[in-house]
């Protein structure tokens, strides 16, 4: 579920409680959808996106974390339960980021088929260290 509502006149609350992308069923967070409701909001001076997600698909999470990099609001998140692989990118996005215990944040080095790996070398390092770069773990403790 994403549920993208306006708090205040220049507040807004954004809800990411699912998957992020769109699985065989048609659930799951798009990043157009995100972007669509995001855009939907108008000008707003702070927002604050709680995550409980499992993660996903890794380039609807990049483009969901660059909609929110771009936006002009401060955003804040709240890890409410987990945010683990893409959304623990996501939730690196905050000006601060809060995780109430107990949570979870599992950034991981993504995930591909052999052949993109090799093709896409550059563009997953790149991922990995984004998502490492706001966590206490040392980048040579993540996943490789």
């Amino acid at each position: 579920m994403i549920k993208i509502y306006a708090r205040g006149s220049r507040r807004a609350e954004v809800l990411i409680h699912e998957a992020i992308g769109e699985d065989w069923f048609g659930n799951g967070l798009t990043s157009k959808r995100f972007v669509q409701e995001l855009n939907d909001l108008g000008e707003v001076d702070e927002i604050l996106v709680r995550i409980n997600s499992p993660g996903g698909a890794v380039f609807d999470g990049v483009a969901i974390y660059n909609a929110l990099k771009e936006h002009p609001a401060r955003i804040d998140v709240l890890v409410e339960g987990l945010a683990a692989s893409i959304a623990s990118v996501i939730a690196r996005k905050a000006s601060p980021m809060s995780t109430p215990r107990p949570r979870t944040t599992r950034p991981h080095r993504p995930c591909a088929p052999i052949i993109a790996q090799r093709s896409m070398r550059g563009a997953l390092d790149s991922m990995h260290l984004a998502a490492s770069r706001r966590t206490p773990v040392p980048l040579r403790r993540i996943d490789r």
